[in-house]
């Protein structure tokens, strides 16, 4: 049987997707605190999971009602799945996206579309929504993310992250996986079961 899965980042690639691509999906995974108001023709109005750090448990009540999560999951060092000690597996710190990946790849589903992956790369825009829309983490465009563009290298290791896609992809053939992305680089992964997608052209 089918199943597909939806995973929302909050890179700014998420401009090139539509609610009704993200709607298409059985399921849809949220990743951190996503931006709703003014962004309703580009997100999903409801998910059922959410993968979060500690910036990202905002979700009130009536919010979680409104979407129907069913189950959120924290990402922080203390409460997630992806071994951060193997280095010949893993080797670097996954940002809450892979970990929902990694999670999601041990499921059955036979089709993931990563949407707004762009991978925190260096002289990119960071994400879809305003710096005024950030809540507690408008501190970061007063460094990392001054003048609304990424001028310092990711924690989570944007190369090691790309590789560890790659690899999952090729590894994985059983499975579709459609991309929505701005990094070249993932836009340039190719194989059978691979499909990159702009909504916005």
């Amino acid at each position: 049987m089918s199943k597909s899965i939806a995973i929302l980042g909050r890179g700014h690639s998420v401009t090139k997707c539509t609610k009704e691509f993200i709607d298409s999906h059985d399921e849809v995974c949220l990743v951190n605190y996503i931006i709703y108001n003014g962004y309703e023709h580009l997100v999903s109005d409801h998910a059922d999971y959410m993968f979060g750090n500690r910036t990202s448990f905002r979700y009130s009540p009536q919010q979680v009602d409104k979407l129907g999560l069913k189950e959120m999951i924290f990402t922080g060092k203390r409460g997630q799945g992806f071994d951060r000690k193997n280095p010949k597996v893993n080797g670097f710190d996954p940002s809450s996206g892979i970990q929902a990946l990694h999670y999601f790849l041990k499921q059955d589903y036979n089709k993931i579309s990563l949407i707004g992956f762009d991978f925190y790369e260096v002289g990119s825009t960071p994400y879809y929504f305003k710096p005024s829309e950030a809540g507690e983490q408008k501190s970061l465009w007063n460094g990392s993310y001054k003048d609304n563009k990424i001028n310092v290298a990711s924690g989570h290791d944007t190369t090691k992250s790309i590789d560890y896609l790659e690899k999952v992809i090729i590894d994985i053939p059983e499975i579709e996986f459609n991309l929505i992305s701005h990094s070249k680089r993932v836009n340039a992964i190719g194989g059978d079961n691979v499909k990159i997608i702009d909504l916005e052209k």
